[in-house]
């Protein structure tokens, strides 16, 4: 027979950092809510690290991770205006008869569930260092964006509910433990795809209880 196992849950929150682009694919539509340039993004996770832990062959506890699920949140915000000025028309006499103007001002809120798998085995591990861990992840999410328009002095408002898939590779660049507690930096890129396509750079410092 086995030896028996035991689940252990471990928690952990997470403040997170990102720089994206989001779209809808209609890059020249300004009546869209999506951006024109990229959006800044900041949020927060809570996470429920599984691990199960079992005997060895010489009796003594063994710890494995076998995955981890988050829930993450961000705020995202993005300004761009867009006018004559930025046409590269050097100088063409007609450059003086051109007048145009477009201002956008997106603020977007992001919802996400994640399932990511277990965590490879670190490049380097010590007792209480471990440095370099890859991870991958797979979820489903939402976002509501909501965008001030103005172009030609004639102001607007475009919102939308679009829902996404969203893939991540992550890595765990340093995992510190001391007592229960473990701090780690991790860096990431996002990618997200359907009613939504979109790419972000993530990080975030992860603060995990272990029980």
């Amino acid at each position: 027979m086995g030896s028996p196992t035991e689940i252990k849950l471990h928690f952990s929150v997470a403040p997170r950092r990102s720089t994206g682009f989001i779209t809808d694919g209609k890059f020249l539509k300004f009546s869209s809510p999506y951006p024109q340039s990229g959006t800044k993004l900041y949020g927060g996770e809570l996470a429920i690290d599984f691990r199960e832990t079992s005997k060895n062959a010489q009796g003594r506890p063994k710890l494995r991770r076998f995955g981890e699920l988050a829930l993450m949140y961000y705020y995202g915000r993005s300004d761009d205006h867009f006018d004559e000025g930025d046409l590269p028309l050097g100088d063409n006499p007609l450059a003086g008869l051109i007048r145009f103007s477009a201002t956008r001002d997106s603020r977007s809120h992001f919802l996400m569930a994640e399932w990511r798998f277990p965590l490879f085995e670190p490049v380097y591990r010590s007792k209480h260092l471990r440095l370099i861990q890859p991870q991958y992840g797979l979820g489903v999410g939402g976002l509501f964006i909501h965008t001030h328009v103005t172009q030609d002095s004639q102001a607007t408002v475009a919102e939308k509910w679009p829902a996404f898939i969203t893939g991540s590779t992550q890595l765990r660049v340093a995992e510190v433990s001391v007592g229960p507690l473990d701090l780690s930096f991790e860096a990431s890129v996002r990618m997200l795809a359907g009613q939504t396509y979109g790419i972000m750079g993530e990080t975030a410092f992860r603060l995990t209880y272990r029980r």
